[in-house]
């Protein structure tokens, strides 16, 4: 088993970091029915984004109660790591890509904290549910952002 995680950029490196182009020779990871990984994940962020923006409106609801402000925050962040990402996978930054990855998991904590809270106020099932789909959907992201990482360097002509 690899190692799923490499350490975290740095500011300074996360600024220098430049787009990979494309290189013919190097084939890109595919999904199902050959679609290309690279766009599939960009539509799943692109939604996965809107679905941010539904649930920011919904939390501005809960602004007069101070102890939401902590999920209101990283309602907002959250939106900010999608956008990141997105440019990550759509323009092959790999540190922006790991940048992504290590936001996702820290995102999970938070969404985890959230089931409980949710929990507690009674809405059990669709903590739990809620909580469910966001396990699957970081670990499925990671997982896909590692190929894509590993064919960005590859492009860069950089082993992992």
């Amino acid at each position: 088993m690899g190692n799923y995680f490499t350490k975290m950029p740095t500011a300074g490196e996360l600024m220098k970091a430049k787009p990979v182009t494309p290189n013919p020779s190097v084939p890109e990871p595919t999904w199902w029915f050959g679609l290309s990984l690279r766009l599939v994940i960009c539509i799943i962020l692109g939604c996965y984004a809107i679905m941010g923006i539904v649930g920011l409106a919904q939390s501005v609801a809960f602004l007069y109660n101070p102890i939401f402000w902590f999920f209101l925050i990283f309602d907002l962040l959250g939106l900010v790591a999608d956008l990141v990402g997105f440019y990550g996978v759509f323009r092959l930054v790999p540190e922006w890509m790991v940048a992504y990855g290590w936001a996702l998991m820290v995102f999970l904590a938070v969404d985890v904290i959230r089931c409980v809270t949710w929990a507690i106020l009674g809405s059990f099932v669709s903590a739990f549910v809620t909580l469910a789909f966001q396990v699957f959907f970081t670990v499925g992201m990671v997982l896909s952002m590692r190929s894509l990482r590993a064919y960005a360097n590859a492009c860069r002509g950089v082993a992992i």
